[in-house]
Formats: C-alpha cells, structure tokens, sequence
C-alpha cells in the first residue's frame, strides 16, 4: 500500500492537459509499486504510453474504473 496519500492538482487523462509536477508525482508513485519502468530516455515530466498503460493496470487490478 501507498505509504504516503497521492495528491494532484488536477485530473490526468490523455485527453486534456496534464500537470509537470503531477506527471512526475505519478511516474514516481507509480514506480515505487512496481508500475512504471523509466525508459531509457529517462523519467520526463510529459505524459507518455507507458504511463498511462500503467494507470489502466492498476485501475483494472482494483475494479476502479468510472461507470458511465
């Protein structure tokens, strides 16, 4: 479990602008569970696939997905 509550400014979507600062809070959070790999041209704070290949994982392992 999250040692440490995450807390963004804003919601990330790949659909609309995402924050620097939470883009890397999330790269980070997401690393220390063993979601997210840096990639070899090292952790940016620009949204990229594998992030949010990442968030779609770990929202599926937990049932976490929005009803529409």
């Amino acid at each position: 479990m999250f040692s440490n509550l995450l807390r963004l400014k804003d919601d990330i979507g790949s659909d609309r602008p995402v924050e620097e600062e939470d883009t890397l809070a999330l790269k980070k959070a997401l690393k220390q569970i063993g979601r997210y790999e840096t990639p070899p041209y090292d952790m940016t704070p620009y949204p990229d696939q594998q992030m949010f290949n990442a968030i779609m994982i770990f929202k599926k392992k937990r049932n976490l997905f929005e009803m529409a």
